[in-house]
């Protein structure tokens, strides 16, 4: 949860090092998913793109191995799809993608990271509808849970 509120809040450098400290101390698998994909976003948004790329890579191969362990292990696979985003590799981002709505349907996560692939592949306009439409059913969750 603290990797996620680093992210949205733009504290690049504390999510690198809470990326790594959580890889470091060998936590459960769902935090290591997370921080496998956080530290080379954090690299890549601090200017570090040499870096990000080892780090991505890294992350990718430790997540193939969590979803093999765990064959549908969904966050593994949203991970997989942040890295290869991040590392430019549109076709394999959306197969991820493909793998996760087939098991879960179309909701927030994965609609977020429809945005996050148009985004990186420079279709900023369909990106921002997105997540206009995120923001907007957010909002509506929001007020029907919380009244």
């Amino acid at each position: 949860m603290l990797m996620t509120l680093y992210r949205h809040e733009e504290r690049w450098e504390d999510l690198q090092r809470l990326a790594a400290d959580c890889q470091r101390t060998k936590e459960a698998d769902g935090l290591l998913c997370a921080a496998y994909a956080m530290e080379p976003l954090a690299a890549t948004k601090l200017g570090h793109p040499t870096e990000a790329e080892v780090l991505y890579r890294n992350g990718l191969r430790h997540l193939i191995m969590i979803c093999v362990k765990e064959s549908t292990r969904i966050d593994a696979h949203a991970y997989r799809c942040m890295c290869h985003t991040g590392l430019g590799e549109f076709d394999k981002a959306r197969e991820q993608l493909r793998y996760m709505k087939s098991i879960i349907g179309d909701n927030l996560a994965t609609k977020e990271l429809e945005a996050d692939i148009l985004r990186a592949e420079g279709n900023v306009v369909e990106a921002d509808r997105i997540m206009a439409e995120l923001q907007e059913s957010v909002a509506q969750l929001s007020k029907e849970v919380f009244g």
